[in-house]
């Protein structure tokens, strides 16, 4: 990945991050508005007898009622027993046309609003309900101009030794095992063949006997303490291993147990990596590719290393200076009833943990809320961008 074509994805990365995060609603990137419709609409009385009507209806053919047969319950019988259920009924239908109503013309659909509407006014009148319903938005965003936010940066360089390095490594991950000749110790890093069986107060407990069993010591395979106790042993030598086994071992009949392992080297092993791997080896590590030689398998080392510095620099250095950037230049205004849902949820959660003094302070002070308002609200966009 070089430094042209990882600028050239910016745009898409910032296209995929305001899409995840229910900003971009269209491909066509337009300037960012956010609409907030205000919508005045009386509901008159014969709207509501309607759907009251409507209601009444339905609950009077499936009702039961001493005295009367199914379906025949009268009218005033059911808003009797269940008028107030009926009315609040009736206004979540009316209230859900309305909703519908709005979008028709709007000309828009209903994924494209953010959040629950909310109203600002909700009066019972005589002549029905006067309300103020308020809708937001996912707005469109423009990104015109994001080149200019993203951060100037060094494309990292390779040296031979981490090249060097990275092929010993990955050498040592298809090399094959050879047995130590010379009477040493077991180490750190070493492959060894072992027998071993667990004993709990004196018992030997269930599944905790192998026989050849090869094991590489520093890969914490077993229990704490296990491979540890097999550093410094010989082949041909056995020992008694005294451990604990951790109180959120999944086996509940051992966890927190102390108990005994007899071990026995058999064999001490170690990967056979040559200094220059063998064109089997090379073929190995490339497949599928022409020509495979050292060259080329040193060639993709380095772009495999130059690439996860560029991520590492990516994540850490250029991208929250690109978010910062944006924020400064490119407008990213939020719906406004997510915002404020979001700060009064922040803003009870600070003043929870403030003394009596510092809530008194703020609230002689509304300038002061405003101000940690709009550190909230710049703290909302950085985390829509992140």
């Amino acid at each position: 990945m070089d430094k042209k074509r990882l600028k050239s994805n910016f745009l898409v990365y910032l296209s995929k991050i305001l899409y995840r995060k229910g900003i971009l609603c269209k491909l066509k990137l337009t300037v960012l508005i956010v609409l907030m419709l205000l919508l005045k609409q009386p509901f008159h009385l014969h709207f509501y007898k309607k759907k009251e009507e409507k209601l009444i209806t339905s609950a009077a053919a499936n009702m039961k009622v001493d005295g009367f047969r199914k379906g025949k319950v009268p009218a005033h019988i059911v808003k009797a027993r269940y008028g107030k259920q009926l009315k609040d009924d009736a206004q979540t239908e009316a209230l859900r046309d309305l909703y519908t109503q709005a979008l028709a013309e709007l000309k828009v659909t209903a994924e494209l609003v953010v959040g629950e509407p909310s109203f600002s006014k909700f009066e019972e009148k005589e002549g029905g309900l006067e309300l103020v319903m308020k809708l937001s938005f996912k707005p469109s965003v423009n990104v015109e101009g994001y080149k200019e936010c993203i951060p100037e940066y060094k494309t990292p360089k390779v040296t031979k030794k981490e090249i060097s390095e990275r092929l010993e490594k990955t050498l040592a991950l298809i090399a094959d095992l050879k047995t130590v000749e010379e009477k040493r110790a077991v180490k750190s890093g070493d492959f060894v063949v072992i027998d071993f069986e667990g004993f709990l107060d004196g018992v030997a407990f269930e599944g905790g006997k192998a026989e050849g069993y090869t094991l590489e010591i520093g890969s914490n395979s077993f229990i704490p303490g296990f491979e540890d106790g097999i550093i410094g042993m010989k082949v041909g030598k056995e020992k008694e291993i005294e451990l604990t086994f951790p109180e959120n071992y999944g086996n509940k009949e051992l966890a927190g147990k102390a108990t005994v392992f007899k071990v026995t080297v058999k064999e001490i092993k170690v990967k056979d990596v040559p200094e220059t791997p063998s064109e089997e080896m090379i073929k190995k590590l490339l497949p599928g590719v022409e020509n495979a030689s050292l060259e080329v398998l040193e060639e993709q080392i380095e772009t495999e290393i130059r690439n996860e510095k560029l991520a590492k620099l990516f994540n850490e250095e250029v991208k929250p200076k690109f978010v910062e950037n944006v924020l400064e230049k490119i407008a990213l205004d939020l719906p406004e009833n997510i915002v404020d849902q979001e700060i009064d949820l922040q803003m009870r959660g600070v003043f929870g943990k403030m003394d009596e003094a510092t809530i008194k302070e703020y609230s002689e002070n509304p300038e002061k809320i405003k101000r940690k308002k709009r550190r909230i609200q710049k703290t909302m966009l950085r985390k829509v961008l992140n």
